[in-house]
């Protein structure tokens, strides 16, 4: 926008200035009673010569003056960025810090994404909220550490993401085999709470009505080594610990800054 302003004012301003030069080229000479006759010929060699010149100057002096004012109006904006960066981003670790100290309970859910502990899936969902790429891209490399840990750990949560959605569409379809399409749903919440090590008593609370027997854990642990879940259900396990690993990384930074 400054930009455009600058490059508007100069195209007006040296069109305003040829203007002038065409109305005075509408007299093919000027003449003047205080220069004898003979001399006006160089006259107006010399009038035309330094009004040329004079306009060619002055648009070259208003190219350069604008390019100069451009800059330095750009690397005040770049300042005031910077410090609109810094001021957002501080705001984003203070509330970071009250997210990762939320209760580190694993959540318990029918979606294998969400089976994580509490603390660690606010965390992710409230980084995920935030234009952290933009901040890191206007903020200086200090200022970048805790930032740089968290596009990560979203990029982790990312792969994440995708192991579950795949491992989740296996295991339904082999609890549809055992329980139905009606009844599946009420056991996928015990297979993945049983499969992130949440206490058995625990998931009985919430599970009254389907409660983990040793039957149904021992039905639960042989799906777990079927041939066409294992393959998947280790993936999910492998970016689930990388996951927290960095979450735990992160945890240090934050704590390391208080």
């Amino acid at each position: 926008m400054l930009h455009d302003k600058i490059i508007q004012n100069l195209y007006y301003n040296v069109i305003s200035q040829w203007k002038v030069v065409i109305k005075i080229l509408l007299y093919t000479t000027l003449y003047s009673p205080f220069i004898p006759e003979s001399r006006w010929l160089d006259f107006n060699v010399n009038f035309y010569s330094n009004l040329f010149s004079g306009i060619i100057s002055g648009v070259f002096t208003g190219i350069i003056v604008g390019v100069i004012i451009w800059k330095l109006q750009s690397k005040d904006r770049k300042k005031q960025i910077e410090r609109e960066c810094t001021r957002e981003a501080n705001i984003f670790l203070q509330n970071l810090k009250e997210k990762v100290n939320y209760s580190p309970a694993i959540t318990i859910s029918e979606d294998p994404v969400e089976v994580l502990p509490s603390n660690t899936y606010k965390t992710i969902l409230y980084i995920n909220e935030n234009p952290l790429a933009y901040w890191i891209s206007n903020l200086k490399k200090s200022q970048n550490q805790e930032l740089g840990t968290c596009l990560k750990l979203l990029e982790l949560y990312r792969r994440y993401v995708k192991s579950a959605s795949h491992l989740d569409a296996k295991v339904t379809n082999r609890l549809i085999e055992d329980h139905d399409s009606l009844n599946y749903s009420h056991y996928l919440a015990p297979f993945y709470g049983l499969l992130s090590g949440v206490n058995i008593d625990k998931l009985n609370r919430f599970f009254h009505l389907n409660k983990l027997t040793p039957d149904l854990i021992k039905r639960f642990e042989a799906i777990q080594k079927e041939e066409n879940i294992e393959k998947p259900l280790q993936e999910y396990i492998c970016n689930r610990d990388k996951l927290l690993d960095k979450f735990n990384e992160l945890d240090r930074e934050l704590q390391s800054d208080r």
